[in-house]
């Protein structure tokens, strides 16, 4: 307990209104008649000995008497007077007027040397004091000890008093806290210290923990403070407890198994007029496309490319993506150097009615040009892009299209609104079924194994309502895929039917509501208002909304 006795600056001098009212007290135990001669330890001596020797102050209430008297440095008032439970109350002799105490008496400077006073002027008045007379000092310095524990005084609760921390000598780098006593370091056998457990900046909450843990070289806590994983001392890291996001830890068991994934950063846009654009009677008008509108809104590193092309059967388009195989028999059994070539192919496509003209851009057998397709479905015409040399070909080598390459891309698909039109069945019993089968054609085609492939419904025009011949047949091809796709099939049709004129603001007219009435597009949300097939620029906004929807609620982008 001689540890935490106090003694103050050793250059005290005891002034001379500090006195003790007791007239049972030894003479020479009064302040007053010392004439304030006495430095610290003396006095510190002569009361704590002399006040228990006498027996008249009994051993808590003189420690708690001169403990209150060495750090205050101003009047005591009536509150201050009383004193600890179970300790009698402080006189009227107690007052100690500020005018008699000098500067280096106050609270912070009592405050800043009690570390080093502690050590150097408590031992040296214990050890006189026990070799004087052992008993009376032995018990003035347990009374001091535990008048101080009682008052909490070095435990932080009491703003008068100083904390006890380790010894700084302890440390071969020690830290301080903002008031400058020692918090932690480097101890001297390399090993880090906290007094207390850190706080991490700005998070009430959370605290550091620092672990010792066998078997770990950097070991990870959780929030209760046990090992979940860390660094091995091999240099592996191993996780017993992980979490991750669900996206996440999706891909991880996908690839574990050896599974790939569409994409998330590529979106193929695969479709007709409707995907490709179509304003004012002019086609390719990608601008105002709705892919362009769905690049606009998908999120930041998400690219959206528009490989639909105008008046194209899902067969057609098919070819231009490179979903449907097409070999080509070069006639002649070479490639001219210059000048287009006749080619045909085994392959049946359900190609629009003769005289209507396809282009495709491609390569065959090596060489770059234009795939031509008009009064035939099995003959068609190769025009080289470049001059140069023949190209002998053997066999019927595979034409492969420049829109080639999407088959890894997270797809949206809308077609089958030209079959529908046109009536194009390929080898197919109906149009429906013909649909069906070439959308599902182009998912096959797609690489992944795991495929992010949204089929969005065909649409009706303005004149197909309930009843009529192309409604049966748009009927038809969405039940097949929505039977087909359940969870990937977006009913986009219903959504043009009933709320898109809603979304748009626009206060519908008779053809509307007739048009709604009869389960079909309505005017307004088309063209120019007069185009029954093609919707409006704002409509494929709405478009790309719902599409984006989709996309982003899955995780698909």
């Amino acid at each position: 307990m001689t540890d935490r006795l106090i003694a103050v600056d050793d250059s005290f001098t005891l002034p001379a209104a500090v006195k003790v009212a007791d007239a049972n007290l030894p003479e020479e135990s009064n302040a007053a008649k010392v004439a304030g001669k006495l430095d610290a330890a003396e006095a510190a001596n002569l009361y704590a000995a002399k006040s228990v020797e006498t027996g008249k102050l009994d051993a808590t209430t003189a420690a708690t008497l001169y403990a209150a008297k060495s750090v205050e440095t101003t009047k005591l008032n009536a509150a201050e007077k009383g004193a600890p439970s179970g300790v009698a109350p402080l006189g009227a002799d107690s007052a100690v007027p500020d005018t008699n105490l000098p500067a280096r008496l106050g609270a912070a400077a009592i405050n800043s040397n009690i570390q080093g006073q502690v050590q150097t002027q408590v031992p040296p008045l214990v050890a006189s004091a026990i070799a004087s007379d052992p008993a009376p000092a032995t018990a003035a310095a347990a009374a001091v000890g535990d008048a101080l524990t009682a008052q909490d005084i070095l435990r932080g609760q009491d703003v008068r008093a100083a904390r006890t921390v380790m010894d700084s000598t302890t440390y071969a780098l020690p830290t301080t806290d903002k008031d400058g006593y020692v918090a932690g370091g480097v101890l001297t056998d390399g090993r880090w210290n906290f007094e207390r457990t850190p706080k991490v900046k700005g998070q009430t909450d959370v605290t550091m923990r620092p672990l010792n843990v066998t078997g770990w070289a950097i070991p990870f806590a959780d929030q209760d403070g046990y090992v979940a994983g860390g660094i091995r001392p091999d240099g592996t890291a191993e996780f017993v407890k992980l979490k991750l996001a669900a996206t996440v830890a999706l891909q991880m068991a996908n690839e574990a198994a050896g599974y790939t994934r569409s994409s998330r950063v590529k979106v193929a846009a695969i479709g007709d007029s409707l995907t490709a654009g179509y304003y004012g009677g002019v086609g390719g008008v990608t601008a105002d496309a709705y892919p362009a509108k769905l690049q606009a809104i998908v999120p930041a590193g998400v690219t959206v490319y528009n490989i639909g092309n105008s008046g194209y059967t899902v067969d057609e388009e098919a070819v231009r993506v490179g979903a449907l195989p097409l070999p080509l028999t070069v006639t002649g059994g070479s490639i001219p150097a210059t000048g287009p070539v006749t080619v045909t192919t085994t392959a049946v496509i359900g190609w629009r009615g003769t005289g209507t003209s396809r282009n495709i851009p491609g390569t065959l057998a090596g060489v770059a040009g234009i795939l031509n397709r008009t009064d035939s479905d099995t003959s068609f015409t190769f025009t080289r892009n470049v001059d140069g040399t023949a190209v002998t070909v053997t066999g019927a080598p595979l034409f492969v299209p420049d829109y080639a390459g999407h088959g890894g891309d997270t797809a949206v698909i809308l077609l089958g609104r030209n079959d529908v039109t046109y009536a194009v069945k390929g080898a197919d019993t109906s149009v429906a079924e013909h649909v069906a089968k070439g959308i599902d054609r182009i998912v096959n085609w797609l690489t992944p194994s795991i495929k992010q492939v949204l089929i969005v419904s065909t649409t009706t025009t303005t004149s197909e309502t309930s009843g009529t011949a192309g409604y049966a047949t748009v009927a038809d091809i969405n039940a097949r895929l929505a039977a087909a796709y359940p969870s990937r099939y977006l009913n986009l049709r219903s959504y043009l039917v009933n709320q898109a004129i809603i979304d748009l603001g626009i206060t519908p007219t008779t053809a509307d509501t007739t048009a709604m009435a009869g389960d079909t597009l309505p005017p307004s949300i088309m063209d120019g208002g007069t185009d029954n097939t093609h919707w409006s620029k704002a409509t494929a906004t709405l478009v790309a909304a719902q599409i984006n929807n989709y996309l982003t609620t899955r995780g698909w982008v």
